[in-house]
Order: C-alpha cells, then sequence, then structure tokens
C-alpha cells in the first residue's frame, strides 16, 4: 500500500445512538461511506487509509473503503456491514439540522 497524508482525517472511528461505526471520506474523490465497525464478536478500529484501503487494529484485515470487503488478511472475504446514510450539502442540512456537530 502506498501511503498518502492529508491534513485533514479521512478515517473515523466513532459511537452513534451507542453503535460504532467506521466512517470514510476520499479527499480526493469526494467518496463517502459508512460502515459498522463491529464485525461478529469483535470490535475493530481503523487507521488512516491507504487510497481506498485500510487495515484494522485487532486482525490487521485489509478492509476495501468502498465495498466495505476484507481484501487480504484474517478476515479476507468478510464484509462489513453498510450504515444508513445520506450525502447531502452541508448548507441543506444545516438549514434544517443547526444542532448538528461536524468533523473538525
Amino acid at each position: 500500500m502506498t501511503t498518502r497524508h492529508t491534513k485533514e482525517k479521512s478515517v473515523i472511528n466513532d459511537v452513534v445512538d451507542q453503535t460504532s461505526i467506521l466512517v470514510f471520506h476520499h479527499q480526493d474523490s469526494g467518496a463517502t461511506a459508512v460502515f459498522l465497525s463491529r464485525f461478529e464478536a469483535k470490535q475493530l478500529t481503523f487507521a488512516e487509509h491507504y487510497g481506498y484501503l485500510v487495515k484494522d487494529h485487532q486482525s490487521q484485515t485489509v478492509w476495501n473503503l468502498i465495498t466495505g470487503t476484507a481484501i487480504e488478511g484474517e478476515l479476507k472475504g468478510k464484509e462489513l456491514v453498510r450504515y444508513p446514510t445520506i450525502n447531502v450539502y452541508w448548507f441543506s442540512w444545516a438549514r434544517y439540522h443547526p444542532e448538528t456537530t461536524i468533523y473538525p
């Protein structure tokens, strides 16, 4: 994997409504995806991505951040579950949800 560093954080491990999630945003393409970060009985945490790939700390598995599929490592062939999301322009969302917090 080739490392590309940006100032913005592109992989975020967070909790929404008591559900652990992985948020991914690719700075160059604008691609965004959100997955549950619990796989079966394992709680996974993820490091910064490399292109469209990320490795979890627990199993050292490499995941495709577009499809959620494990491409190498202990969980190869497994898939993360997508978390239901929508992509909207910030100004549209903020108008109706001004209490929303954003990631810096």
